[in-house]
């Protein structure tokens, strides 16, 4: 067993001070390919916004557009470099689908389009001790996932914000790209969910976003344990309370 810190430094509640993520620690799992069923439910709901989402629509939902806001404050044009969920929202409007990956990050894709927040999934396996989410210096490293190039290294943009262990980048801009070591294979045995909140009110009046963070993770969270078993535990991260120790 290993003890790990996790946590979002204060300047990232500086830039967006409602943000929450909602964490689930999953452990021993038994990722696999995904079954038949699965495939199907992961194609359906991608048929379904394909067939009644424009992309003039899925523009001018506040879901994407708090994303597009917070990326300019950190210096990215969201033009050129789009949160995952977007990107992959945009692609299915214009009904490209996106295919089976493994059981967890199906899950995990599945309730990213449902709800159109960005969901990223990380192993703990090879994870030390920390993990922080934070402005980036610059100077970190961060290796993309990139079959054409697997010694190429990037940093990221001062101010970005970035997921790291120490010096090493998981996510670059906030959830934008996951590192090539940050892959979830059918062989990960523990892992992370980021469910990631900017907005109050997105899922219905009266729900702030820790709530509406609370509510996703407790949906997937239920899938995941259906699916792939294991024991996970559900933390929301936010302004007031940045902070979180777990073992695996």
């Amino acid at each position: 067993m290993k003890k790990i810190t996790y946590s979002i430094d204060h300047q990232v509640f500086s830039i967006a001070p409602m943000y929450a993520r909602a964490l689930i620690i999953i452990k021993n799992i038994q990722n696999t390919p995904s079954t038949g069923h699965l495939r199907e439910k992961l194609t359906s709901i991608q048929k379904h916004i394909a067939s009644t989402i424009t992309q003039e629509q899925l523009l001018s939902d506040i879901r994407i557009k708090s994303w597009q806001e917070v990326f300019r404050k950190t210096g990215m044009n969201p033009r050129d470099i789009r949160p995952a969920h977007e990107a992959m929202l945009r692609r299915i409007v214009q009904g490209k689908l996106i295919p089976s990956i493994n059981t967890i990050v199906d899950v995990g894709n599945i309730c990213s389009f449902e709800h159109m927040i960005p969901i990223g999934v990380h192993p703990l396996d090879s994870i030390k001790s920390e993990l922080v989410l934070r402005q980036a210096v610059g100077t970190e490293l961060f290796t993309p996932f990139n079959v054409e190039n697997s010694d190429l290294v990037e940093h990221p943009m001062s101010g970005e914000i970035v997921l790291c262990e120490g010096d090493t980048v998981l996510t670059r801009g906030w959830v934008w790209r996951q590192s090539k070591g940050s892959i979830t294979h059918v062989d990960t045995k523990n892992l992370v969910v980021n469910i990631d909140v900017l907005q109050d009110n997105f899922l219905e009046a009266g729900i702030g976003s820790k709530e509406s963070a609370l509510q996703i993770a407790n949906e997937l969270s239920v899938l995941v344990k259906e699916l792939c078993g294991g024991d996970s535990e559900i933390c929301i991260l936010h302004a007031s309370s940045p902070k979180v120790e777990f073992t695996v």
